[in-house]
């Protein structure tokens, strides 16, 4: 878990730690980075560590709990004509976060990819309530979880394809993705 206070010092020593582990992971997978190994990159001390952060992996979590749903409104205003604009958009916002992305795939934390995605599709719904047909409670729930899984190995698959693609195309191939999951999952009609 994460212990950062909304103070400035907080905050910026919070962000240090994040660039220091960052740049570990350039080198090393998350399971081999140490405190002490962020300590020789950032000068920050394991006391200071430890206030802010109970583990390394604590330092993951925070990065992907920093795009704010505020700036996610900001980003997405006047996109609520086009879910299709709008889901481009949330890719790309997922993309610009290329390192920090990298380093979750690279080191298995799949997790915390789904429950940025998952959180991110729910405001995408609160903010623009035509981007997803009237649902039932339960109809709603899947529909957001299976959109999240999808962009989570929408993502992965970027990142292992070595990040080349741009997110217009990454875009354009889950929507593939999709629609193919549409008619394989269509009922077939009543021949009687």
């Amino acid at each position: 878990m994460y212990h950062i206070k909304s103070d400035r010092r907080s905050q910026h020593t919070a962000e240090a730690i994040s660039r220091g582990l960052l740049e570990c992971l350039r080198e090393k997978p998350l399971n081999a980075i140490t405190i002490s190994d962020i300590h020789r990159i950032t000068g920050i001390s394991r006391a200071t560590f430890y206030r802010l952060f109970d583990t390394v992996e604590d330092v993951l979590d925070w990065l992907c709990a920093q795009m704010p749903p505020e700036e996610h409104q900001k980003l997405l205003a006047g996109e609520q004509g086009s879910p299709t604009r709008v889901f481009t958009r949330m890719l790309e916002l997922g993309l610009e976060n290329h390192d920090l992305l990298k380093a979750l795939v690279d080191n298995g934390r799949y997790d915390l990819v789904y429950r940025y995605a998952e959180q991110r599709f729910r405001l995408m719904s609160s903010l623009y309530p035509g981007s997803l047909p009237e649902l039932d409670e339960a109809a709603y729930d899947y529909t957001v979880s299976a959109m999240a899984m999808n962009m989570v190995a929408t993502l992965v698959t970027w990142v292992r394809r070595g990040r080349i693609d741009p997110p217009e195309a990454v875009a354009k191939h889950s929507r593939q993705y999709m629609k193919l999951m549409a008619t394989l999952m269509e009922e077939p009609e009543d021949i009687s």
